[in-house]
């Protein structure tokens, strides 16, 4: 029988598709499943308390996301490299700058701190302030540490909050494309019912993602604005993104 490379080639196109095809979309009805453990979506490691926030079982309780006085402790790990450790500080100087020192950074391992990691597990970080010596948070080297946005994002979770797009109003500026979401990443678009997002809806958040985030394939895109505009990645922080934080922190 004659091999046929045309045909054998047209059928694993059509395999990898119908695979690419499998994995895309988000199921609804799933989505409203009331997860109970410890989840990590995208670049937030959430906690039980922060999955019953985002399914609105209590309002998010700003006193207990907020660092006590404002002060935020940090200490780098081993792991962490030597020669990118100034571009973090250099990040959080300029932070608490632009926020008029209403959030200070301290380089401590006294008491409750964020513990910054370089593992190869990429850029995530956990909530708020959650009592812990050495909690969580990760700039894997060298691609979370390419953008200055990227780093202050991080800090910006462990000061206690979630991303703009999961705002319960965002349907009022932005779209979902349910279908070109990665099936393994649908959690990301949930809206938090549970969650105080002060200001005006800003796309150029620095915690906005943009609108090819987590797409099926390259060049899809998951969620556009309104009017139909596409949504860029913001590498810094806007005055409302300065504002919200100036708010949980008493500093208006």
């Amino acid at each position: 029988m004659q091999f046929n490379m045309q045909k054998f080639l047209i059928l694993i196109v059509l395999v990898l598709a119908n695979e690419v095809a499998s994995q895309c979309g988000c199921n609804k009805k799933k989505l409203m499943t009331r997860a109970t453990e410890n989840l990590h979506v995208g670049d937030m490691l959430l906690s039980k308390a922060d999955i019953a926030i985002i399914n609105g079982f209590k309002h998010h309780q700003r006193e207990a996301r907020a660092w006590p006085g404002g002060k935020v402790s940090f200490a780098f790990a081993n792991d962490f490299p030597a020669d990118k450790r100034n571009l973090v500080k250099q990040c959080l100087n300029e932070l608490q700058s632009d926020l008029g020192n209403c959030v200070q950074f301290f380089e401590s391992t006294q008491g409750p701190h964020i513990a910054v990691h370089a593992q190869n597990k990429g850029c995530y970080a956990m909530i708020g302030c959650t009592g812990e010596r050495g909690q969580f948070l990760n700039l894997q080297n060298p691609w979370c540490m390419n953008s200055k946005g990227t780093i202050k994002h991080e800090f910006i979770h462990a000061l206690g909050f979630m991303h703009t797009h999961m705002r319960m109003d965002r349907d009022n500026f932005i779209s979902i494309n349910w279908r070109n979401i990665q099936s393994s990443q649908c959690f990301n678009f949930v809206k938090c019912e549970g969650c105080i997002m002060d200001g005006n809806y800003e796309t150029r958040s620095v915690m906005h993602y943009s609108s090819d985030a987590f797409g099926c394939q390259q060049g899809m895109n998951t969620m556009i604005q309104k009017n139909g505009n596409l949504i860029d990645y913001n590498h810094n922080t806007t005055p409302n993104d300065l504002s919200m934080i100036k708010s949980l922190y008493n500093c208006r």
